[in-house]
């Protein structure tokens, strides 16, 4: 677990509580200003997440995995996937960079967008 202070404190601060093995480290804010684009592109990915992964088919990440195998943008997997509703479509999408199906080397310096490429990691 990190947290994230405004104020400097060392490194570690022990653990969540006895017993547990959560490691807990103290980080000054400024450091994460160069991981900027990496926290918002997961915050916008998380909220697709909890709200819509229920109502994702295994059918539809199985089409989507196969159809980023050689790469491809988000914005070509949300055209081509029509008439699905595009929030699934885009869920799916994000459902796999969550489980590592998905590969996107840019998410930590390109914000998300249309343009966002992809690749599929074939299991």
């Amino acid at each position: 677990m990190l947290v994230v202070t405004s104020e400097p404190r060392p490194g570690r601060a022990g653990t969540l509580s006895p017993g547990e093995y959560v490691d807990v480290r103290y980080i000054h804010a400024k450091h994460m200003v160069s991981h900027a684009i990496w926290i918002e592109n997961w915050m916008r990915i998380l909220r697709y997440l909890a709200s819509n992964a229920g109502f994702v088919s295994d059918q539809l990440l199985t089409d989507i995995g196969q159809a980023t195998a050689n790469g491809s943008t988000l914005g070509a997997i949300e055209r081509d996937f029509q008439p699905h509703d595009i929030v699934l479509v885009r869920t799916a999408v994000f459902m796999l960079l969550h489980k590592g199906r998905l590969k996107a080397n840019a998410l930590r310096v390109q914000p998300l967008g249309p343009a966002f490429m992809l690749k599929g990691l074939l299991a």
